[in-house]
Formats: structure tokens, sequence, C-alpha cells
């Protein structure tokens, strides 16, 4: 395979992709007791204040410790003030997809690039047990690329 970077080289991009396989969701994920959450019966206008008060981009919406959705800040700012009376579930993203926390991390970010998603959620059992990011992608990918130069 050919480098499209021409700073890196056959041997480079192996050790790479060897990395790469080693390393699992658990390993990148924020966990769940860092996750930001909400009710899907709140309100938009809550979520929306506690997404601005966290400085954060997204609730995960839980119930009963399931997974219900995710509402985002641009889900809550496209509908604009007429929505904060709605409720999160009205608005939420639903039907996730999700990886396990053995997930390879080659996995995360091929759903992040296929469905468009900046944030994917680690389950076990149906339980919530993390939440990866883009940062979290970018992070061991830039550790990763330190490891080999």
């Amino acid at each position: 395979m050919e480098s499209p970077f021409k700073n890196l080289n056959k041997d480079d991009i192996e050790k790479c992709s060897i990395l790469m396989s080693k390393i699992t969701a658990s390993d990148i994920m924020l966990p769940a007791s860092k996750v930001y959450i909400t009710d899907p019966d709140k309100t938009v206008g809550y979520a929306k204040l506690k997404m601005v008060r966290n400085n954060i981009g997204a609730l995960l919406v839980l119930k009963d410790d399931k997974l219900m959705g995710i509402i985002t800040h641009r889900d809550a700012n496209f509908l604009g003030d007429n929505a904060v009376e709605l409720s999160v579930r009205d608005i939420m993203s639903k039907d996730l997809e999700s990886v396990l926390s053995e997930s390879s991390i080659r996995e995360v970010i091929n759903i992040m690039l296929e469905k468009g998603y900046q944030r994917v959620p680690v389950l076990e059992n149906g339980k919530l047990v993390g939440l990866i990011t883009q940062g979290s992608v970018i992070r061991a990918l830039s550790t990763i690329l330190s490891a080999i130069s």
C-alpha cells in the first residue's frame, strides 16, 4: 500500500496499522461517569441550557439506564426558540450506532465516517459505559503518530 502522506513510508504505515489494531474503545472512551446525560422527558430548553453551562455539544438521552438517543446543540438550535418547550424525545436522534468496549478504533472511525457521527456511545449489555468523541480519536491518532516518529 502506497502512502498518501509523503513523510510516511511502508514501515511507518505498518507500525500505525499494528498500533491501531491494539487500541480499543475502552482505551479512548470518556467513562460514563463523565458523560453528560438527560432524560427524554426534559424540555429542549433545559437540554440547551445544560449544554451551554457545561460547554459541551451534546447530551446522551437515557431512561432507566437505557440509551434512547442523543440531542446535540445543533439539533436544539436548528429548530430555534420555538423548540424550547418541546421534549427532548421529540427532536433527539434515535437508533444510534454504538460499539462495545473491545471494539477497535477502526470500527469507531468507520462509524464516524459512514454515519457522520461526532460521538459514538460505548455500551456493554445495553448499558452505557462510555462515549467516544472525535477528539478522543484524534488524541489516539496523535499518540500513534508520535510513537512512530
